[in-house]
């Protein structure tokens, strides 16, 4: 299968809310050539879902280095609030807050 191939079948999971099914995939694609921010935001949103915390949070880093690199402030803000509040949620103070004040910080340069 080419990384084509796994980002259709992740895109197809991914609107069917095959969670485990869209990250595998969405992953899969990754490793042949890196994903676009779109794919990135399904990959971070598929691994959420299916439990996969580190990896979810690897992807909304990227994407909101991604976002900063385009100069996509909204976009920016969203992946550093989605960084941020499951660090809030299982009380990891100190990193959500840093990630919030990004959020933050992205949303005023609009």
């Amino acid at each position: 299968m080419t990384g084509a191939d796994a980002l259709a079948l992740g895109h197809e999971f991914f609107e069917r809310q095959a969670w485990a099914d869209a990250y595998a995939q969405l992953a899969a694609a990754d490793r042949e050539e890196p994903l676009a921010l779109e794919d990135l935001e399904r990959l971070a949103t598929a691994a959420y879902l299916a439990g996969r915390d580190g990896a979810c949070a690897s992807a909304w880093a990227r994407a909101h280095r991604e976002s900063v690199r385009a100069g996509d402030a909204p976009r920016a803000a969203r992946c550093a609030f989605w960084l941020g509040l499951p660090l809030l949620l299982k009380g990891d103070a100190a990193p959500a807050r840093g990630w919030l004040a990004r959020a933050s910080s992205a949303r005023d340069r609009r």
